[in-house]
């Protein structure tokens, strides 16, 4: 057998190797990442409610917008501070889409799922969607540090 044939073979075999490790690193890091950011704000649903109260006083004073509209905003901000994953595409934690049906009082939580299919093309391309969602945020975030006083 040709010495030349094993080299090649070796060096072939040594970068699948080495391409793997590089992978396998890069894996790593992505998963820890994923990890880090997709951890929720908040973990406790019962203060969803409470967040929808204030939502409404910080949207009372304003024109009535389209209610599903108004509504988005609101999912926004509550799947980024419960469930971040879920405004990337992954599936929300089981029993969160009722618990948000009853709040709007909706009859099922399909029209949930619906609203929420186009929250970062609405965050993305409409401003005034974004400004909401980030007076909301903010207001969300105050009440929070005022409770925990």
């Amino acid at each position: 057998m040709d010495s030349t044939i094993d080299l090649d073979t070796e060096l072939f075999c040594f970068g699948k190797i080495l391409a793997l490790q590089r992978l396998q690193e890069s894996y790593r890091a992505t998963r820890d990442r994923l990890k880090e950011i997709s951890q929720p704000i908040l973990t406790d649903w019962d203060i969803i409610p409470e967040l929808y109260e204030v939502f409404m006083r910080v949207f009372s004073h304003r024109p009535q917008s389209h209610p599903v509209y108004l509504r988005q905003k609101f999912l926004f901000v509550i799947l980024y501070l419960f469930c971040p994953e879920s405004l990337a595409g992954e599936k929300m934690p089981r029993g969160l889409r009722p618990k948000l049906a009853k709040i709007f009082r909706l009859k099922s939580a399909t029209p949930i799922s619906d609203n929420c299919s186009s929250l970062i093309f609405l965050y993305q391309n409409y401003i005034d969607f974004s400004r909401d969602v980030g007076i909301f945020y903010k207001a969300v975030m105050e009440h929070i540090q005022q409770n925990e006083q």
